[in-house]
């Protein structure tokens, strides 16, 4: 790894927080380029994130943006993932601190929509040149 920072891509290492059925906190750990963070968190919301909050999404359960760190390599992502429960320790919103930010699915997230793609198609036997929507 270089030495210069200035030629490195800053990321932004983030932790996520919700509360499953049991009242036990929840945690997600995940990294993007730290200028995407607020895109990232909106992928997230609407179901198109990781695994994890995708099924959050479906369940129309929502999550907290607890923590973000900023590094520029994924060691510090590799780290805290390795916490496990341990993460927890490191946790505002476990520690009774107010979230940076508070995420509810989307209603398309959470079923209460049909699927993008459906959309798509509708409007596209509408667009179609000689035919008013």
């Amino acid at each position: 790894m270089s030495g210069d920072l200035t030629s490195q891509r800053l990321l932004a290492v983030y932790l996520l927080h919700w509360q499953d059925g049991t009242r036990q906190a929840q945690h997600y750990v995940g990294i993007t380029d730290h200028s995407r963070i607020d895109a990232r968190m909106r992928e997230h919301q609407a179901g198109r994130g990781a695994l994890r909050t995708a099924a959050l999404a479906s369940n129309g359960r929502g999550f907290a943006l607890a923590r973000i760190f900023t590094t520029y390599n994924r060691e510090l992502e590799t780290t805290l993932i390795d916490q496990g429960d341990a993460i927890s320790k490191l946790c505002p919103v476990c520690r009774g601190a107010t979230p940076l930010e508070n995420y509810r699915p989307t209603k398309r997230a959470a079923g209460l929509l049909p699927p993008l793609e459906v959309e798509r198609t509708v409007y596209a036997i509408h667009a179609r040149p000689g035919r008013q929507p």
